[in-house]
């Protein structure tokens, strides 16, 4: 959508933002692939008070990790974003809104392996295609006034929500967290 609305360097601009954003992201995949047959097993024994406390535990490891990674960004990133040329310093809001969303993501912690792991994948499809299609329309009213930063606004509200979301549906559904 950026590439439709905005010049070809902004698309190139939000793509480093968002390729540093989420450097965070990878601490979440290494979390999720290391307690994945942990939350299966513990929510099949209905160890539901083991299932949160190690859901807790790693939200909380995440959290701390995420904070870093966005501070770090916030105070030095502009720096980092000036390794790639003096233009890409118009990518630096971009950065900020990014990192919030993928900070959210994480604060939330594991909730769409969690889904996934305990049966509800077609709830965890759902609430992905309905927050993808918010990303979208979001992307289309804000991207041809705002550029990059349009579409990074977009990002960062459809990830933090659609991950909110995942965390009040297994809170309610299965007392998850």
């Amino acid at each position: 959508i950026l590439g439709i609305f905005s010049l070809t360097v902004e698309s190139g601009y939000f793509s480093i933002a968002l390729k540093i954003a989420l450097l965070s992201n990878i601490f979440l995949q290494i979390l999720n692939s290391t307690i994945s047959p942990k939350i299966a097993l513990f929510f099949k024994e209905k160890k539901i008070e083991k299932l949160n406390s190690l859901l807790q535990d790693s939200t909380l490891l995440l959290t701390i990790i995420g904070l870093i990674i966005t501070i770090i960004l916030a105070i030095f990133g502009n720096d980092l974003l000036l390794l790639w040329g003096n233009n890409f310093k118009n990518a630096y809001l971009a950065l900020l809104m990014l990192s919030i969303g993928q900070l959210i993501n994480i604060i939330t912690g594991p909730v769409g392996t969690t889904m996934a792991m305990i049966g509800e994948e077609k709830t965890q499809r759902q609430l992905s295609l309905i927050y993808a299609s918010l990303n979208i329309l979001l992307a289309l009213l804000l991207t041809p006034m705002f550029g990059i930063n349009g579409a990074a606004f977009s990002y960062m509200v459809s990830i933090s929500i659609l991950n909110i979301h995942r965390l009040i549906y297994l809170k309610k559904s299965h007392n998850i967290r």
